[in-house]
């Protein structure tokens, strides 16, 4: 499901009330090229695992809307550009956990765990089974 903050709530009260054994929620920048690469095997991860709801958040529909004011003034600027993602990364995404992109979690009610593997298929799939057993 494609989704923005709302969804990410919906996603969260899932798993906080116990509807699902496991939600899957998949962080990603539609500028980011790993973003890019890993979308599509995200899409059919969720179609080998149709009983765990899988949720795709882009960045840019949790970010603070100040944030592009600041970027357009602090375009030129490494500096104030590295400044402008410290302050968007110190906000909502970094509340969840999400430090860069893309960053995918599954989610019960008692734990959350972060894939670190390759943007692969296969790699995708052994961490479901490792986590979810199944």
């Amino acid at each position: 499901m494609q989704g923005d903050e709302a969804s990410l709530q919906k996603a969260l009260n899932m798993v906080h009330k116990n509807y699902h054994e496991y939600v899957a929620v998949l962080f990603y920048a539609s500028w980011c090229p790993f973003s890019r690469i890993f979308r599509p095997v995200f899409s059919v991860i969720s179609s080998l695992h149709p009983t765990i709801p899988h949720f795709a958040i882009e960045e840019s529909s949790v970010r603070p809307r100040f944030v592009f004011s600041v970027f357009c003034l602090f375009f030129h600027s490494f500096l104030a550009s590295f400044i402008l993602m410290k302050v968007f990364f110190g906000s909502t995404l970094s509340k969840y956990g999400v430090h860069g992109f893309p960053t995918l979690f599954i989610l019960n009610s008692t734990m959350r765990v972060r894939y670190q593997g390759s943007r692969t298929l296969g790699s995708l799939v052994g961490f479901y089974n490792d986590v979810t057993g199944k």
